[in-house]
């Protein structure tokens, strides 16, 4: 008896929450509806913001008013709040003020963080003298250290360096807590890496339900939601996601992750109508707010929730077509119907003795017809418009395809970028030892990263970026080679030179010239593997054009 209570009891929390996930979700797309007129908000606020750091008469107020309207950027459009950040380090440098210019290169570092730089913003922290800074500077130090951290554990998909920032975390957790006694997010997080998530959902409850956090919320729910998943509450997780999602709305931000981590969390639900709407949407703000970090975690997440979109919209179509087939039926019954009658309306002229009898049914039949006529011509209209917002789906989901396609290659340029800014690292070293002077050398070589593993990075996020779009691509490639003449990988290996010459080929990159700078190899190097596997196909002369229409 017991246990069958406990089990009613759980089942019923189960249906509170379900329900309440829900609610949450309709509240949140009534928010979506009116996104555009909270970032119109935000950007009035922007504006009267740079307005006052025009009309500042000091340089002390204009730095004081470029920290709000930094502030007022942040998470809303990068490129801005760089340059005010960079204003406000050239401001701190005129007064001369440490403090100031420590606080300058912190905001700097915060924004380097969302450019999806792995290094430089530890090495704008580590560059700052913390032990002359005054005790709040501390704190803001050591706060950002610690988001950094964060973000760059939640940003890289290698274990190994999430094992490192989780490292460079550890050692400035307590530091954070120190110098932030107030700060309550920074306390959360302790409790949250010591285990005691109960305690850690309290205090963030209890400072949300005080009603002065509004700006934070987003954060601090977002900041929930991870402690649910870390508890396997696939419900609350789901429910914070919306609550910090709609707080981001409401807040006018336009760089976030709730909406995006919620998206998935939909598609896993099978509702692909809203999650491909939050993804793409998602899309849009990361590029408004020119935050490349949110643009590179949606080019790996993106593909998958509209490929599962595409397929309910493939569902849709079948059952429109079944549509299509029964009118068409109906149409021939009601054809039928039509000759039966006139074949009636014929015998009943051959008797003037039944005439006003038969023009009597005859007037009741015609009623009926055209009754019949008006529920087919209003059959006929709700086709058509279904069939014109079909057509509007599939041009949506046409678009989507492109942007999968253009954001792989975005990414693919971006690593190449990555690896030319290594080479003039290379450089660069080569000129300090050609100068002899080997302490600038030793500390550039100590900063430094091996190219060689840079580009094996590169590569290795390229395979499982197209493999993620393209997961069948080496059975489909090898279909068009010979049987004797098929590529056999290497254990553990995703794909070789050869096979990625033909995924750049796939994604629209076709000049070998240019296939050859991504390869870091010789332009000659592709032309012979391109040549080689030509040989090697089934038919040689359609070959390369078979490779492009590999799904």
């Amino acid at each position: 008896m017991r246990l069958l209570t406990v089990i009613i009891t759980i089942l019923l929390c189960l249906n509170v929450n379900a329900g309440e996930v829900e609610d949450n979700l309709k509240i949140l797309d009534e928010e979506f509806e009116k996104f555009p007129q909270y970032v119109a908000r935000r950007q009035q606020k922007v504006d009267s913001l740079t307005a006052i750091v025009d009309k500042a008469a000091t340089t002390e107020a204009r730095y004081e008013a470029c920290k709000q309207l930094l502030r007022m950027y942040h998470h809303f459009q990068i490129d801005s709040a760089f340059h005010v950040a960079w204003q406000c380090d050239r401001l701190a440098h005129e007064m001369k003020d440490n403090n100031r210019i420590a606080e300058s290169r912190i905001f700097l570092a915060l924004l380097n963080a969302q450019e999806a730089d792995p290094h430089r913003p530890f090495r704008i922290l580590d560059s700052i003298n913390v032990n002359s800074l005054s005790p709040q500077l501390k704190g803001e130090y050591y706060g950002s250290y610690t988001d950094i951290c964060n973000m760059m554990m939640q940003y890289m998909s290698d274990y190994k360096m999430q094992m490192g920032f989780a490292k460079k975390l550890s050692t400035v957790r307590d530091s954070a807590v120190h110098y932030n006694p107030d700060n309550w997010l920074i306390a959360a997080d302790l409790l949250f890496f010591k285990g005691e998530y109960k305690a850690a959902i309290d205090l963030v409850e209890r400072k949300l339900a005080d009603g002065h956090h509004d700006d934070e919320a987003g954060i601090a729910y977002n900041f929930l939601a991870r402690i649910y998943e870390q508890l396997q509450n696939r419900e609350m997780q789901e429910i914070c996601l919306t609550k910090s999602a709609i707080a981001d709305i409401r807040n006018g931000v336009r760089e976030y992750k709730s909406l995006m981590d919620l998206a998935l969390l939909l598609h896993e639900d099978g509702d692909y109508e809203r999650a491909f709407r939050f993804m793409n949407q998602s899309l849009v703000d990361a590029q408004a707010s020119n935050s490349r970090m949110r643009k590179i975690q949606i080019g790996r997440q993106a593909p998958m929730i509209a490929e599962a979109f595409e397929a309910q919209t493939q569902r849709t179509l079948r059952l429109g077509r079944m549509f299509n087939i029964a009118v068409v039926i109906f149409a021939l019954v009601l054809a039928a119907g039509i000759l039966l009658l006139i074949r009636k309306n014929r015998q009943l002229k051959s008797t003037r003795v039944a005439l006003d009898d038969s023009n009597h049914k005859l007037k009741v039949a015609n009623q009926k017809l055209a009754d019949m006529n008006s529920k087919l011509t209003l059959a006929n209209t709700e086709l058509t418009a279904k069939n014109t917002e079909q057509a509007e789906q599939n041009d949506i989901l046409a678009a989507s395809n492109e942007v999968r396609r253009k954001y792989l290659v975005h990414v693919l340029r971006l690593y190449m970028e990555i690896i030319n800014r290594m080479e003039k690292f290379r450089s660069n070293l080569s000129k300090v030892a050609s100068k002899r002077n080997f302490d600038e050398l030793y500390q550039a070589v100590r900063e430094g990263r091996n190219i060689d593993e840079e580009l094996e990075m590169s590569y290795a996020a390229f395979d499982e970026a197209f493999l993620h779009i393209y997961p069948n691509f080496v059975d489909q490639f090898n279909s068009l080679l010979q049987p004797d003449k098929q590529i056999q990988l290497k254990e553990g290996e995703r794909l070789s030179t050869d096979l990625r010459i033909f995924a750049l080929l796939r994604i629209g990159i076709t000049d070998s010239a240019e296939v050859a700078n991504y390869l870091r190899c010789s332009f000659s190097t592709v032309y012979n593997y391109r040549t080689k596997m030509r040989n090697r196909a089934i038919n040689r002369d359609t070959f390369e054009d078979d490779v492009m229409h590999i799904q």
